[in-house]
């Protein structure tokens, strides 16, 4: 997904003895760090477990769905959630301005998206519908999933009309746009509480917007575990939890310490609650998850650090996978999980690749002259 942003820039003392950041707030500094390949990790974790459900035509074989109640891709969409919700926070935080908030937002997410949605909408139309080209592209569906998927905040459009009929998982064109307009409400939410609380407590507005947050992922949070317990999970609530449960973490970032110690104790404790029950695992989670991901975010160094010389692909391979997946398994009719990534992986990456080189990347140099701009 999902977009998440730029990495983050904030002020913050030196490290520790050991060399180490001691805080979040002395790690999160610059753009030297592990979102990338956190994120790229993220998106490919999000195609391996499509893979099953293309392949099959069954979600619910989707690994870790039947023993943790969440599938490996729901997992990674909490990742994406979590870094997002840390960016995103920062990146208000430094523009202190809603116009250059909305423009680095918009500019991150839209260029990219249109054309993919153009692009699996000529491709799909042409190639992979049981109707023909002119009447798909003529259809009113056709343009009602363009410019639904398109505008974000209405919700997402999923179907095609005739798209994929034979396969075991028909019909869905690019069933992972869901998440899109979860996430641009979740930044529309963001910024109002931060411009409430400056409107409303201009003396103290940076530490009521810590408190407002901390409401929020607590109010949130509490509300997924009820439903989780009540037997209705959602997703959306879940992803909203995380989202705004980092977003505090980024405004207390000061006082989060950074420890291997703390945070290979979460790491066991999840695990441990995932082997006592389902109810343990789900409490452990949702309360760990967001520390674990920063701590993987900011705190491995070395060798890894080498795959910040790439571009940030995490983006292109979320909004293309789907669509390849489809063609691939229409393309090879009963095509296993294995090859099915392998090869819409490989197609997948190409698409994420050019997608970063020739539409998000030149987006993100013209955000940087409406951000820097006085």
């Amino acid at each position: 997904m999902m977009s998440g942003g730029e990495g983050a820039q904030h002020e913050g003392s030196a490290n520790g003895k050991s060399g180490r950041p001691a805080t979040l707030a002395q790690a999160a500094i610059g753009h030297d760090n592990n979102l990338n390949l956190l994120r790229v990790f993220a998106a490919l974790l999000v195609l391996a477990s499509h893979s099953v459900a293309v392949s099959t035509g069954r979600s619910e074989l989707e690994p870790g769905r039947h023993q943790l109640g969440l599938s490996l891709g729901d997992i990674a969409v909490d990742v994406f959630f979590v870094v997002s919700g840390f960016l995103v926070t920062g990146s208000l935080a430094r523009s202190n301005s809603l116009r250059k908030y909305a423009a680095a937002r918009g500019l991150r997410i839209l260029p990219g998206l249109w054309v993919a949605l153009i692009v699996t909408v000529l491709v799909v139309c042409i190639g992979f519908s049981s109707f023909p080209a002119i009447q798909n592209l003529l259809d009113w569906r056709t343009w009602r999933y363009l410019v639904r998927n398109a505008v974000i905040i209405t919700g997402a459009e999923f179907w095609l009309p005739g798209a994929f009929a034979g396969n075991p998982f028909p019909a869905s064109v690019n069933v992972s746009l869901w998440t899109l307009p979860l996430e641009v409400w979740m930044y529309i939410l963001l910024a109002i509480e931060w411009l409430t609380t400056r409107r409303l407590f201009r003396q103290t507005s940076d530490r009521t917007f810590t408190w407002v947050l901390f409401g929020t992922a607590t109010s949130l949070t509490a509300a997924a575990l009820l439903l989780a317990e009540f037997g209705h999970p959602s997703n959306s609530t879940r992803h909203a939890a995380v989202f705004f449960v980092a977003a505090w973490m980024y405004q207390a970032r000061a006082r989060i310490p950074l420890r291997a110690g703390a945070a290979a104790l979460a790491v066991v404790t999840v695990l441990g609650g995932a082997i006592w029950s389902q109810g343990a695992f789900d409490l452990a989670y949702r309360l760990l998850l967001p520390y674990i991901v920063l701590w993987v975010a900011y705190v491995p160094a070395g060798v890894i650090r080498l795959y910040n010389r790439v571009g940030d692909f995490s983006y292109g391979i979320y909004i293309y996978a789907f669509p390849f997946q489809q063609m691939t398994a229409a393309m090879f009719p009963g095509i296993g999980v294995e090859h099915l990534f392998l090869i819409s992986g490989a197609m997948t990456t190409l698409a994420a690749i050019l997608s970063w080189y020739l539409v998000e990347s030149p987006a993100l140099k013209l955000r940087s002259r409406i951000v820097h701009r006085p």
